[in-house]
């Protein structure tokens, strides 16, 4: 394993000042998990890298005025997997994070580290897409909020600049009557990677048609995409058993999943078809467990 300098700024300032000192050469590091892989097997050689384990403020999570979700750049997956305040106000996200890895894993790497690394498989990452999660990027110049619409751009390429970090990520309040759920399916075991992962979000009104829909597919895309066009043919219908037969069928002709040792493109659409199908049943059950009448 090649050299390298290893350094903990004790506040966001020194580290964003160490990060534009150093460019390309100088990589932030939290739980380190993805990024001492790559460092070990010589596919990155850094410089130098800057641990946020000392900077105070950037642990935990916590709720926001209103109802929200804040989690810190040095969150765990396991902390959100076990929090109180995740699993009261953004369940699903728990959910998802609970299937990342195995305990180890969870407890050391970060869910920020694990964006920032933005590898197509992340559990978490449709999720916070159908949440419409925000993420504040830091840098010596200045501060700016980054929807995760907008955050990935390739597969381990995002919107952040060299010289920025990610300190925190935001979850809105929910509106009332919002349903969601997580579903994944990996051909290997349970903590390998998922071949695909769907997110769905519902919001239903009491006559029980579809106000709003959110959904969001991971891993059989270069980044977690939302489905736009899937969410809308549901806004206004009442989710019957063929509507949601044709919103999956209707969203496997919208991706076009690359062949790899997970399956091939054909394998990987029909997989689309079922699971957005799945997401959306089981939102539904979940929506009336929470006492939405539905015929």
């Amino acid at each position: 394993m090649a050299r390298f300098d290893l350094s903990f700024p004790e506040t966001v300032e020194e580290a964003c000042q160490a990060l534009a000192q150093d460019g390309s050469d100088g990589r932030i590091v939290a739980g380190g998990v993805a990024l001492m892989i790559l460092v070990k097997h010589g596919l990155y050689r850094p410089r130098r890298l800057i641990s946020l384990k000392r900077i105070r403020g950037l642990a935990g999570v916590q709720e926001t005025e209103g109802g929200g979700v804040r989690l810190g750049a040095m969150a765990t997956h396991h902390e959100v997997e076990l929090s109180p305040v995740v699993h009261r106000r953004a369940p699903v996200l728990a959910e998802a994070t609970a299937h990342v890895a195995n305990l180890r894993i969870r407890n050391m790497g970060t869910l920020v580290g694990d964006l920032c690394h933005a590898d197509n498989h992340s559990d978490p990452a449709p999720v916070l897409l159908v949440l419409d999660a925000r993420a504040r990027a830091v840098s010596a110049r200045g501060s700016r909020e980054v929807p995760f619409a907008q955050f990935f751009v390739d597969t381990y390429q995002t919107v952040l600049a060299e010289d920025e970090l990610l300190t925190e990520v935001f979850i809105p309040p929910a509106p009332p009557r919002l349903a969601g759920c997580y579903v994944r399916f990996s051909g290997h075991s349970s903590i390998d990677w998922p071949t695909l992962g769907a997110a769905c979000m519902l919001r239903l009104g009491e006559d029980a048609r579809v106000q709003e829909a959110r959904l969001a597919l991971g891993s059989v895309t270069a980044v977690p995409q939302r489905l736009p066009e899937i969410e809308a043919m549901l806004v206004g219908q009442a989710l019957t058993a063929d509507l949601m037969t044709e919103a999956g069928r209707r969203a496997a002709r919208l991706v076009d999943p690359p062949a790899d040792a997970r399956g091939s493109t054909w394998y990987k659409k029909r997989m689309v078809e079922v699971f957005v199908r799945r997401a959306l049943e089981e939102t539904l059950r979940r929506a009336r467990a929470n006492g939405v009448q539905i015929p």
